[in-house]
């Protein structure tokens, strides 16, 4: 008793639950078409008098709620006809609760009804015993050809956890070739490279450096990653890495890794559909009196198992495809070094392994080695960071050093990549640097 039909909500007494009817539209009109139903379907119509009890799914009586539903309730003396309840008013009721209750967006109502509209304009029966939503994905799947693309369920045992933890992946090599094989994104105007020589070095028309391929750095990445240009393509990847909360109270959240390739321009990279997952992070809560950096070092434990396809690639020498691009059509070498990484301050302290916050810091940036105190010194000369030393400070385990460079003893998972030729790779991105330069335009 005392429950709001229209979304589930328990009041303490009928008159919360009115005043609530009341303050909320949708319920409101929950309740008025509701009450239609209940009158067409319960009035004698021999003797026209109304039922003793008329009561909604939760067994509140309506008639208590009469005064803010009398627009719809017909007085004895009034000559106003009933209203006629037809099957679209049940069906449109039953639509306006559903997408309430599952928590969809007001314009979802009328995406649905176009969509039913349109199927029914193809001819489609919508029938009782439609197929669930498993059995509809994988038959797509197959129409699709997207068989090679699906997920994988990997177990990483993460430190202070008692049991493996399920790491998502999906793989690397047939996320770029789809990026590759998109008609849509791989129009010549959405390219940066020549279009009478795709697979030679691209040489700017603009006196501007506006794209990532206008640098130095993407002209040293093919000259140091392309032995011949005639068989090979260069196909640098961007990653994306941010945490997205999945409960309304933030307490749960996934940190999804996606890629997309250089050779696209701003323009088209800004595009949701020029990007593609190649796995999730999981937000694992620490107990307390949990050792410094295991959280960074559980992050890395799962990213290592997302970058494993990515590994194997490189070590490999790249892989082979047969790219149609411009007026290109062969099979050819793709190669796949990493430009840079994209993310909020959090997921680069991370991915990075350097200590989060800023005050008080020996090292409050993931390019130099500045500290805090000396942060307002524009005289100061920075001393640049890179990915080799501070491995080898990890690898012979110095950890008094990395605590003066503010870095968790973590085995970061870039080490064992092949980085961008540039400035220690990952480690000078941060969010609001732009150094094109070097390539790196975040």
């Amino acid at each position: 008793m005392n429950i709001c039909a229209a979304c589930e909500n328990q009041f303490k007494n009928p008159r919360g639950l009115k005043s609530h009817i009341i303050q909320r539209e949708f319920c409101l009109d929950y309740y008025k078409t509701l009450f239609r139903i209940k009158l067409k379907q319960d009035v004698d119509h021999t003797n026209d008098t109304l039922p003793p009890m008329l009561v909604d799914d939760n067994g509140n009586d309506l008639y208590v709620l009469q005064d803010i539903l009398d627009d719809e309730y017909p007085e004895e003396d009034d000559d106003v006809n009933m209203p006629i309840v037809n099957v679209e008013d049940e069906v449109l009721s039953d639509l306006l609760a559903l997408i309430h209750k599952l928590g969809c967006p007001l314009y979802s109502f009328k995406l649905i009804l176009d969509w039913a509209s349109k199927a029914q304009s193809m001819g489609y029966v919508f029938k009782g015993d439609n197929r669930d939503r498993r059995t509809v994905m994988a038959r797509l799947t197959k129409l699709s050809e997207l068989q090679s693309m699906k997920h994988t369920n990997n177990h990483v045992q993460l430190e202070g956890q008692q049991q493996p933890t399920s790491v998502i992946t999906y793989p690397f090599v047939e996320a770029v070739k789809s990026l590759l094989d998109d008609k849509e994104l791989t129009k010549m105007e959405n390219l940066v490279l020549n279009p009478d020589d795709i697979l030679a070095c691209y040489e700017s028309k603009n006196e501007n450096i506006d794209e990532i391929h206008d640098g130095l750095w993407y002209k040293n990445t093919y000259d140091q990653t392309i032995d011949d240009p005639d068989t090979q393509f260069l196909c640098p990847i961007v990653f994306y890495v941010d945490k997205c909360h999945i409960d309304n109270k933030g307490n749960f959240s996934l940190e999804p890794v996606l890629i997309t390739s250089t050779i696209f321009n701003r323009k088209t990279r800004n595009l949701p559909s020029a990007w593609r997952y190649i796995g999730m992070i999981k937000d694992i809560k620490n107990k307390k009196n949990s050792p410094k950096g295991q959280s960074v070092r559980n992050f890395h434990a799962q990213l290592t198992i997302i970058l494993g396809d990515l590994i194997q690639t490189q070590q490999n020498g790249g892989f082979h495809h047969y790219l149609k691009l411009g007026n290109l059509n062969k099979h050819i070498l793709v190669k796949t070094p990493i430009a840079f990484v994209i993310g909020d301050c959090l997921s680069n302290d991370s991915m990075c392994g350097r200590y989060g916050g800023f005050t008080l810091m020996y090292r409050i940036c993931r390019t130099c080695n500045c500290s805090w105190w000396n942060s307002d010194d524009p005289t100061i000369k920075c001393n640049w960071l890179f990915s080799a030393p501070m491995k080898a400070l990890f690898d012979k385990q110095k950890t008094d050093e990395l605590k003066l460079l503010c870095q968790h003893n973590v085995d970061l998972a870039f080490f064992i990549l092949t980085l961008a030729p540039t400035l220690m790779a990952f480690l000078v991105l941060h969010l609001w640097i732009c150094s094109i330069h070097f390539g790196l335009v975040l």
